[in-house]
């Protein structure tokens, strides 16, 4: 079978990429997230797919690609892919394989929603930092775990998949710890898929250097994200607030506050939390958790990460103290109780997360009154600054708002420097709303449609 590519999401949609490449009896999809609606009101909190029957119905509505030989039969059941096939893709035609191993460039949701649903049949390759905040995720009961045969590679390794596939992952740098890029070698052509990435983070080096060494690869095609790629963000010319100005802004915060702060930011961001545990400690504070957030934190950070190898935060256990109530077993922290924080507001920070804020309530109508706290915000759910339900809880109680959020994602001109700094003959813009709007120079675009499957030898020749 001649080398192929077929784009079944992400087309027009920020998450849920799905893109297949595959050459004689093996083939390779990435990512592995669920693909958002286009009808925003069909999924909400209240209304949601999941186990058993989650893979059912994801597939019969096209937010699950219909690459069967990935899927653990037991929850298919007895959906055919010719139902599935016939019913939701009109009966498009699509290349078949013996074999198709996955690629899942970080832990956010819209990159490995789906991965509960893989077979134990199925070769999952991550970046070995991504292994450790998925096993995070799974221990803190935020989400499923796999049955795929997970391997984790470090920036640069390589494997071989099959006679006609080569892969190799190189780490970037996004808002999560093991984002990574993928370069697929297939039938002789070399196809880069950068996930998510940026140029603001605290590893821009990492980026600069990977696009840097495409150029001498000669690549046949990138495929990149365009998240941030809207009209009203064509011409921006400057950086968003970098990564690494975060802890001084926090550190600020604290160093002016006289009573109770909060601090919301995602978890999976597992080294900037290491840097809010230091800032907080050094501060005088102690760092409060809920249990779920403590065993995502301790679970990635003991299983090993490679930018906080030998890092003294990883044994820092005393800054840190699980709410009263929460059940401490498994984890190395002693709990505080409400009473204690309330009668010393000075001397702790509540690690607040969105669907908790009601505890706040308790919080700020106990204990020592009269000193207003402070609630530092930087990327944590909800993910921008003005949603209406947080800021009621914050105006009744006063509480001083602090919104520090970096964006995860590549500002258009960057995006453009990059793709003419790497020098593709092709460059495919997914993962946007507006992906048509790329500038890339005189390098040629390729707008695919869904399900869309091109022969490589053919797009190439």
């Amino acid at each position: 079978m001649r080398p192929t590519i077929t784009f079944f999401s992400g087309l027009n949609t920020i998450g849920g990429t799905h893109v297949l490449i595959g050459c004689g009896e093996e083939a390779i999809l990435f990512d592995y997230g669920a693909r958002p609606s286009a009808h925003y009101d069909w999924l909400n909190p209240a209304v949601h797919m999941e186990l058993p029957r989650g893979l059912r119905q994801h597939l019969l509505t096209r937010k699950a690609p219909p690459v069967f030989e990935l899927y653990d039969p037991d929850y298919l059941g007895d959906l055919s892919y010719e139902d599935v096939i016939q019913n939701a893709w009109d009966g498009m035609q699509f290349p078949r394989y013996k074999r198709v191993s996955a690629f899942v460039s970080h832990i956010h949701q819209d990159h490995m929603e789906l991965l509960p649903f893989l077979g134990e049949q199925v070769d999952l390759y991550m970046h070995r930092d991504s292994v450790s905040v998925y096993d995070g995720v799974v221990a803190s009961g935020e989400w499923y775990g796999t049955k795929a045969n997970v391997i984790g590679l470090a920036d640069g390794e390589e494997r071989q998949i099959g006679e006609h596939l080569h892969i190799q992952l190189r780490e970037t740098d996004h808002d999560i710890a093991g984002a990574s890029a993928l370069l697929v070698t297939a039938g002789g052509h070399k196809i880069l898929y950068t996930g998510d990435w940026r140029t603001h983070g605290r590893h821009r080096d990492y980026v600069e250097r990977l696009f840097a060494d495409m150029a001498a690869q000669h690549l046949d095609m990138i495929i990149t994200e365009t998240t941030q790629l809207k009209e009203e963000t064509l011409w921006q010319k400057q950086l968003p607030q970098k990564e690494l100005e975060l802890p001084g802004l926090y550190r600020e915060m604290l160093q002016g506050a006289q009573g109770l702060c909060y601090l919301n930011i995602l978890c999976r961001n597992v080294e900037r939390v290491a840097d809010f545990i230091k800032v907080t400690k050094e501060c005088g504070r102690t760092l409060v958790l809920d249990r779920a957030t403590a065993l995502l934190w301790h679970t990635a950070a003991t299983e090993g990460l490679s930018h906080l190898e030998g890092d003294p935060v990883l044994e820092e256990t005393g800054a840190i103290r699980l709410f009263e109530g929460e059940d401490p077993s498994g984890l190395p922290y002693e709990t505080v109780s409400l009473r204690e924080i309330v009668h010393h507001k000075k001397d702790y920070v509540f690690y607040l997360i969105y669907p908790k804020t009601p505890i706040m309530a308790e919080l700020e109508r106990t204990g020592e009154q009269g000193v207003p706290s402070h609630y530092f915000h930087a990327d944590g759910n909800p993910l921008f600054a003005g949603d209406k339900i947080l800021h009621a809880w914050l105006d009744d109680f006063g509480v001083r708002y602090h919104f520090h959020g970096t964006f995860g994602h590549a500002i258009p001109r960057e995006i453009t420097r990059m793709m003419k700094l790497a020098a593709p003959k092709l460059v495919a813009p997914l993962h946007g709303n507006h992906p048509e709007l790329l500038d890339t120079g005189e390098i040629p675009k390729l707008l695919p449609t869904f399900g869309q499957t091109f022969d490589l030898d053919k797009l190439f020749s």
